[in-house]
This record gives structure tokens, C-alpha cells and sequence, in this order.
């Protein structure tokens, strides 16, 4: 990039025509920030993954590779969370056992019990791999050796709390809800007041995405509209929150001193909202629009 836009003479010499439009059209934020790696399928960026000794030992750490559970077999994903005859007994109590000696890998093996499973055993399986590591950890950090029976027990008991908890209450979806929040039709902006609708939709079988804004005044009447269609292929937050930095952008460019930006999307509001930084590529234009709107009288709020 050349300043605040890509360098169209690297781009000739490196790129076809067609590869030199797609990064042309690429959106990137105007700060200085250095270039991060991060976990693409994480809306944080972040990637976590299970410290299994045979990864320590490829990573050049020296630890023991042999399974602290059974000191049977080295300790790989596949081993510790289902071969491992402590893993064996605790899937064989709930009847999910289904064996995977003859598949290469944890995924693999999680995919086919998956297929093989109702919808509402997912949820069991995923705690049950859970609790097993965590008897796991309880062993080889605090020397404490758990039983299958306990395992069970607390795997069905995390599931029904988790459950119950997403049951019996919607603030903890909404925990970042404000007044003003969750507006089912649209209402009048107060007096002297711009009122912005932003919305944003994917075109996936084309490989391009699109937003729409819509101002209006606090009589209703609109005042102006725009739209833009993107190439490439972004998942849904992003496109969302492209639509609401590049309404604050537009609200910049025309003047407007009292506005408000409305979107249906509630994780880029609770994104905007909250503190956390995020590394990803949705948590940089997250961060752009946070600097863009400082100093600004813009409130944002998130419709149904």
C-alpha cells in the first residue's frame, strides 16, 4: 500500500488483471497498525488448542510423551479423549462409544459419531470431551485421579445447567442491550436529529457482498441513501461491520452534527461497545470505527 491506497504500479507487475481488481476492491483500515496472525475461524482471532504431549515434544518441549491416564499409549488427541481406556469406560457408561482405532485423526472421529448421533446428543458429546481432558488436567497438575462415575455425573450436569441457562433467560444473549435497544419499527430521531439505517447482505454464489444506508430526518422524510456492492467472499459480521464504519464515514463526509446509526446486527454493536480488543480482521474495523467515532455525537444502537 501506498499511503491510504494500494500501490497500483507493484500491483501491474506482481498481479493478472483480474487479481489486481479483487485487492483494488479489498477494504483496509487507515491506521498504523502493525499486521497480526490470527485464527480466521474465531471472531476474536484467537486460536487455542490442547496442550497433548506428543504436540509439546513436536514444539522441542521436554515433557514425557506416554499417557498420564493410562501409561499404556503415547498421549495424542485421539488417545487421551477416546482410546485411552480411562476415555474408553467413560464413553462405554453413556453408551456413545463408537471406536476409533482405524481413524487418523480426533476430527475425523468427532465428524462420524457426530453423523452418527442425534442433534441432541451433540451437545453431550462435545461436554463429555470436556470433562474427560479436564479429569485429565486434575491428574497430571493437581495429582488427582478422578472416576468414570464423577465424569458422567458432571458432564450431564454442565449440559442441563448450560441448558437451563439458555432457557430460562435472554440477558445473557442481550447482556450489552442499552435503552434504546431492540426496536422492533422504526421511530423519529429526536428534533435536529439524523437518523441512519445501515444493513449489509452477502452474495455468496457471486463471491461479493453489499450495504445499504438509508438516512432520514426527525419528521421521517429521507434525506439520502447509498449502497455498494464488494468483491469478495466475507462472513456475515464482517460485511455488518464494513456497513456501520462505512456509515460513519458517509456521516463524516455529509456534516450531520446529532446522528443516529441503526443495524440489526447485535454483535457488532456489542463488539463496538465493549473493551475488548481483538486481533482478527473483524476486531480491526471494530477498532477503526472506534477511533472514528471519538469526539463525535453518534450513538449507536441495534434493531430488530
Amino acid at each position: 500500500m501506498d499511503g491510504q491506497q494500494w500501490d497500483r504500479d507493484i500491483l501491474v507487475d506482481l498481479f493478472n488483471y483480474r487479481d489486481q481488481q479483487c485487492i483494488s476492491n479489498t477494504p483496509f483500515g487507515g491506521n498504523d497498525e502493525e499486521d497480526k496472525l490470527y485464527w480466521r475461524e474465531d471472531i476474536t482471532g484467537e486460536y487455542t488448542c490442547l496442550p497433548i504431549r506428543t504436540n509439546l515434544y513436536a514444539k522441542r518441549v521436554p515433557v514425557p510423551l506416554i499417557c498420564p491416564m493410562c501409561n499404556m499409549e503415547d498421549e495424542t488427541v485421539n488417545h487421551v479423549l477416546v482410546n485411552c481406556t480411562f476415555a474408553n469406560q467413560c464413553w462405554e457408561r453413556r453408551c456413545l462409544y463408537y471406536r476409533a482405532s482405524n481413524i487418523s485423526s480426533f476430527d475425523l472421529w468427532l465428524m462420524s459419531i457426530l453423523d452418527r448421533t442425534s442433534k441432541d446428543g451433540h451437545g453431550e458429546i462435545v461436554t463429555m470431551c470436556g470433562s474427560i481432558w479436564q479429569a485429565r488436567n486434575q491428574l497430571v497438575w493437581n495429582n488427582k485421579k478422578s472416576e468414570v462415575n464423577s465424569v458422567v455425573f458432571s458432564t450431564k450436569q454442565y449440559l442441563a445447567e448450560w441448558k437451563m441457562a439458555q432457557g430460562s433467560s435472554t440477558k445473557a444473549l442481550y447482556r450489552d442491550v442499552i435503552p434504546g435497544d431492540g426496536a422492533s419499527s422504526w421511530v423519529k430521531p429526536k428534533e435536529n436529529t439524523v437518523k441512519v439505517s445501515v444493513d449489509a447482505v452477502l452474495f455468496t454464489e457471486l463471491s461479493k457482498y453489499g450495504i445499504g444506508l438509508l438516512a432520514r430526518d426527525d419528521s421521517g422524510q429521507v434525506i439520502q441513501g447509498r449502497s455498494e456492492v464488494y468483491d469478495g467472499s466475507v462472513r456475515p459480521e464482517i460485511a455488518e461491520a464494513i456497513a456501520v464504519k462505512e456509515a460513519l464515514s458517509w456521516i463524516q463526509v455529509r456534516g450531520w452534527k446529532e446522528v443516529v446509526v441503526e443495524t440489526d446486527y447485535l454483535m457488532v454493536v456489542q463488539a463496538i461497545r465493549s473493551k475488548v480488543n481483538m486481533k482478527s480482521p473483524f476486531g480491526s474495523i471494530i477498532l477503526e470505527y472506534r477511533r472514528m467515532i471519538m469526539g463525535l455525537n453518534i450513538e449507536l444502537f441495534f434493531v430488530k
